[in-house]
């Protein structure tokens, strides 16, 4: 029993001391409002932003690593196609007798293609011969080199 009323005033006292916080908050909030001209940053708005945003943060980076994993799924799922494509096209125009298609747009794609796999295994050296990424990882890895 004793136990019990212990553990209540516990968690009443928690339950005060947790509100008189949000009261300070509430009062530092309306104060650093008040100091602060029209136009001018609020810090304490600005912290609190900087909170949200480093809580946010890693779900961010979750749903960024999702969508690259998702987004190499499918270049690499197009690049099998259009190589698949253009093999069944050379076989439909040989067949027909037909001049064959634009060869040039098809070698361009392949050279764009060995090109990037070629600096992905740069890439990969580079990164050691202890670390074993996959080819997502990698090509994630090179587009924000590229892209910095």
């Amino acid at each position: 029993m004793a136990l019990r009323s212990g553990a209540e005033d516990l968690i009443s006292a928690l339950l005060k001391a947790e509100a008189s916080l949000e009261q300070i908050a509430h009062k530092l909030e309306e104060e650093a409002e008040q100091r602060c001209k029209a136009g001018e940053v609020n810090p304490f708005l600005l912290v609190k932003r900087v909170r949200r945003l480093a809580s946010e943060m890693p779900e961010l980076q979750a749903k960024c690593r999702d969508l690259l994993s998702s987004k190499q799924g499918l270049i690499d799922a197009a690049q099998r196609q259009l190589a698949a494509n253009h093999t069944r096209l050379r076989q439909l125009c040989d067949v027909a007798g037909a001049p064959p298609a634009d060869e040039e747009a098809f070698r361009s794609f392949q050279e764009t293609v060995g090109e990037w796999n070629q600096r992905l295994q740069r890439h990969a050296l580079a990164a050691g011969a202890g670390h074993q990424l996959s080819r997502q990882d990698l090509n994630a890895a090179l587009a924000r080199t590229a892209l910095a």
